[in-house]
């Protein structure tokens, strides 16, 4: 019915146009990302690059190095002190070991009487405490009998009481025998003493010989200790050194061979963007290769194996060194355990000198250590100084070219004191990098917001459909239970459908991936746009597979598509005869009050889902299209470099990694905006010029930083919206990138490496500099023929590289500040020759004609003329001015993006949409649409000019063929 009723030839022929223009400009943008994911990844490869350069002359170069007067290495400065420490502890320790003699001649003799001397002074000590017990006693009984006598005396004449005279006369008698037994003791201890008398004077000498002779030798031996330790200390700074710079080595070799890999990929990678330049010759092709040919030179790598190599060998030399030095050095704090154990040994032997199982015999191994030494000595003989140690052990060549910046040393020191020395800078964040971080943030929570593509606007007023609401008939929905028929229909079409599945595209469609790379918004990473773009680089390989595959897949897929935008309502849509196919359905009586295209696109449950998931596309499509105007912008290209050059600095691929993340960042915030307005029914064109460029800059970086930082919807400026102003400011830009991209490219053999492309040129050009590109340009570019874009950018590229060619001896010595001078100059020099010249305008006119016509009648109707003024079709100078001037609503994102979804999706979901709208019509919920079994099957051979199907599917010089197979049913 769709097909006779409403065939929409033109339409869909036009949108075929635009798609194949889309096509040749996706590919431009993949190239952009390409080349911007290539400077990602030489960043990463020069860091690398850098380090392994700071690492080789700044830090291995000074091995076995000390900074005197003395004009010793670090190895013989150890050597001599450890051989000084030697020598010192060798006089301890051999004044420690004089007593050890007389240490074990007194032990012996004391040994020997210990025994007879710990029983003599037992016995002496009883008996002793013995005397004195009794003498307590006898001194209390002498002074109770004294105070008795007292009271007795007292009392004289009187009779005296009976008790107390039987007391005093007792403690006589106790008195006596007392002083009996104490005398009789104090006999025995008289003559327990004279025998413990000279065994304790004996042993007390032979004690006090020991005593002194272990503090002494002990003494020595903690001195000899010392000396020692220090010794092994010496030698400790000797082995750290080694062990760094055994560590600095291998991890050398290991960012080495990590660069492999990623070396491998930049060749591989480059190699591809070149050949995709090559094919697709335009302005940013060129821009791109003449870019990539100056930035590679920055890669260089000619010495990589044979530096590697060298350090191989060096950490061989370097372990082996290592081992030498750490047994030895083990064997010295196994020393000092000695001499401590010793000392422990002594102090032992103090407290019992007695016991004989405790030997002490002195510290008698260093003549072992001595020997060891002189050993160790021998095996790292060839330690020497780096100039000195030949082939054994050499610091390799290895040129950085361009050479490290100030800010490049600067990085690897900071690498260098976090990775190794523990140490993070405590320096105060600069300028540039406070202003590097609020860009970055800044983008980030721009990612995030565009990510969630939310809006508190009144779009979504009244737009409240959910599947979740309609309970059992979710479930009974085509695409959900899944597509059904009868065995009958099967059998009468079944083969005639498998034929016909043949030419149905199978794809998976890129939109419906999730949100990634939010976490990396960052100059260095992937990351959320990245990602993005990604997405449109896969809708690309769907639309190359579309075109490519069979005519009757890819007017099917088109056909189903303008069905689909024309039957069912979208956002921007309003109930009108547009939505009315034929058959009088109410269009008031959807389940989905809008949103029916959005549904079959995404498929999710709610109407406001599905349009966030359609605005998320959208932006992703423009975030590539305006990536195109970004880049070819020379105003915006400057403006996002001064910025960069402003705020980058953290190695020399800094400043174009970040003018790519602010210009790729520029270019999402306009993507943003262009959403917006395609939601509120607004058109936009497929590329950019800059009078329709929402946020513009007008080439003030602090502005741009505004616009990075803030809210984009403050930035957002009116449009100019006449044909002729946008047909003329279309073709001046696009042969401003191909002015651009020709002396770019031209270039590139002279640049000497990235310094050319990383900084602003100075503001003033010197009068020999200008006359001379004011004379070679009157000289070769005023010949050049105007005729169509096409010769123009043959005859001009031919001009360029006879131009420098022809000043190859006056610019060759330039420095690369004055190069990018004189480079920017004859680039504004050549624009202003031509634009000013009459067969520039004559060609403007030509194309402003064209471009006024493409806008007010459409690309098919205007193609003729296309094809005469700018070139072949998938042309990229035709593609950019058409691409300026095609205009793209929201239904044409939704053709677009329709290509991407799989067939059998796109039919399910629309029978979901057909069963919803069925039953609400009749009120009927029952109603299901696999109870309908009509169908259709067309085969037909057509001889003639069909007037539904569009010429270029079949026309074959003046006569068409074709053959259909059709099979449809429900």
């Amino acid at each position: 019915e769709f097909m006779k009723y409403r065939a929409p030839v033109q339409v869909v022929q036009e949108f075929y146009e635009k798609i194949k223009v889309m096509m040749g400009l996706i590919k431009e943008g993949d190239m952009i990302e390409q080349k911007m994911t290539l400077d990602k990844l030489m960043n990463d490869i020069r860091s690398d690059l850098v380090n392994i350069y700071c690492m080789v002359n700044n830090e291995l170069i000074k091995f076995n190095y000390i900074v005197d007067d003395s004009g010793n290495t670090l190895k013989d400065r150890t050597i001599s002190n450890i051989t000084e420490y030697f020598q010192i502890a060798k006089e301890y320790i051999k004044i420690a070991n004089e007593p050890v003699a007389s240490i074990k001649e007194a032990r012996e003799g004391y040994s020997a009487i210990y025994d007879d001397y710990i029983k003599a002074k037992e016995k002496c000590d009883s008996l002793e405490r013995r005397l004195a017990e009794l003498y307590v006693k006898l001194e209390s009984k002498r002074n109770e009998l004294a105070a008795l006598t007292a009271i007795d005396s007292e009392k004289e004449g009187e009779d005296s009481a009976s008790n107390d005279n039987k007391r005093i006369e007792q403690l006589q008698t106790d008195i006596t025998g007392l002083e009996e037994e104490y005398n009789s003791i104090g006999e025995s201890y008289t003559e327990a003493y004279t025998i413990y008398e000279p065994l304790e004077k004996e042993i007390t000498g032979y004690k006090k010989t020991i005593d002194e002779g272990l503090d002494d030798s002990a003494a020595n031996l903690v001195q000899a200790r010392i000396c020692n330790d220090t010794a092994a200390s010496e030698l400790s700074i000797l082995l750290g050194h080694v062990s760094n710079h055994l560590t600095y080595t291998a991890d050398a070799i290991e960012i080495m061979d990590a660069l492999i890999p990623k070396l491998s990929e930049l060749e591989k990678e480059s190699e591809s963007l070149k050949k995709d330049a090559d094919e697709y010759e335009g302005s940013v092709s060129d821009k791109v290769k003449g870019s990539l040919e100056v930035q590679l030179k920055s890669i260089s790598v000619d010495y990589f194996t044979e530096v590697r190599d060298r350090l191989a060998s060096n950490l061989q030399k370097l372990e082996t060194w290592y081992k030498y030095i750490n047994d030895y050095y083990l064997v010295l704090c196994n020393v000092s355990d000695e001499m401590e154990n010793l000392a422990n040994i002594a102090g032992e032997i103090k407290e019992n000198p007695q016991d004989m199982n405790r030997e002490y015999n002195g510290y008698n191994s260093f003549s072992n250590i001595t020997s060891g030494f002189t050993v160790m000595k021998g095996n790292i003989s060839d330690i020497k100084a780096i100039d000195q140690m030949g082939d054994l052990y050499k610091i390799p060549v290895y040129n950085l070219e361009p050479t490290a910046n100030s800010v490049e040393i600067k990085a690897f020191n900071k690498w260098f004191n976090a990775r190794y020395l523990g140490k993070e800078a405590e320096d105060e964040e600069t300028d540039d990098e406070e202003a590097m971080k609020e860009v970055r943030q800044g983008i980030s929570e721009f990612a995030i917001e565009a990510a969630a593509q939310e809006d508190n606007s009144d779009l979504f007023d009244g737009i409240d459909g959910n599947l979740d609401n309609i309970g059992e008939r979710y479930f009974k929905l085509p695409s959900v239970k899944g597509a059904t028929s009868s065995d009958e229909a099967l059998i009468q079409i079944g083969r005639a459908i498998t034929e016909s599945a043949q030419n149905n595209m199978i794809n998976e469609n890129p939109f419906e991936q999730p949100v990634q790379g939010l976490d990396t918004v960052n100059e260095k990473e992937k990351n959320f746009f990245d990602y993005e773009a990604e997405k449109v680089k896969k809708l690309l390989e769907i639309i190359k597979k579309a075109v490519a595959s069979s005519a009757e897949s890819l007017i099917e897929s088109l056909y189903m598509n303008e069905y689909i935008v024309s039957a069912f309502k979208c956002v921007t849509a309003v109930d009108g005869i547009e939505h009315d196919i034929g058959w009088g359905r109410p269009l008031d009586k959807t389940l989905l009050k809008q949103a029916e295209v959005e549904y079959i696109l995404f498929g999710k449950k709610s109407e406001k889902e599905n349009i966030e998931c359609v605005k998320r596309s959208i932006f992703a499509i423009r975030l590539l299209f305006n990536l195109l105007h970004v880049y070819t912008d020379p105003d915006k290209v400057a403006t996002a470099l001064s910025l960069a050059t402003v705020i980058a600095g953290w190695t020399i691929f800094g400043i174009p990694v970040v003018q790519n993340f602010i210009l790729i960042a520029w270019a999402g915030m306009e993507s943003y905006v262009d959403t917006d307005f395609l939601l509120k029914g607004k058109s936009v064109p497929l590329i950019k010029t800059s009078s329709s460029w929402y946020l513009g800059a007008e080439n003030a970086i602090s502005k741009l930083k505004e616009i990075l930082t803030k809210d984009i919807k403050n930035f957002v400026t009116e449009k100019i919206e006449g044909t002729v102003g946008q047909a003329s400011e279309a073709v001046q830009e696009t042969i401003t990138g191909i002015i651009n991209g020709k002396i770019d490219q031209v270039f590139s053999p002279f640049e000497k490496g990235l310094g050319d492309l990383t900084g602003e040129a100075g503001e003033s050009v010197d009068t020999e500099m200008k006359d001379l590109i004011k004379r070679t340009v009157n000289e070769y570019v005023k010949n050049i023929s105007f005729d169509d874009l096409e010769s123009f950018t043959a005859n001009l590229e031919t001009a360029v590289r006879n131009l420098v060619s022809s000043v190859y001896d006056s610019i060759k010595a330039y420095a690369p500040e004055k190069l990018m001078q004189f480079k920017n100059e004859l680039k504004e020099e050549i624009r202003k020759f031509i634009f000013e010249s009459e067969q520039y305008k004559n060609l403007e006119d030509k194309l402003v004609k064209l471009g006024t016509d493409l806008l007010d009648k459409g690309i098919n109707a205007a193609e003729e003329q296309i094809d005469k003024v700018l070139g072949a079709s998938g042309k990229s100078g035709r593609n950019n001015i058409t691409g300026r001037l095609i205009m793209m609503d929201y239904a044409d994102y939704l053709r677009l993006m329709l290509l991407a979804v799989p067939a059998e999706t796109k039919a399910l979901r629309t029978a979901d949409l057909i069963q919803l709208n069925m039953q609400e019509a009749a009120k009927n919920y029952d109603i299901s649409i696999d109870g309908y079994n009509t169908f259709i099957f067309i085969k037909a051979e057509l001889d003639f000019n069909p007037w539904f199907i569009p010429e270029w599917l079949f026309r074959n010089g003046d006569s068409g063929m074709i053959s259909v197979e059709w099979s449809q049913g429900y």
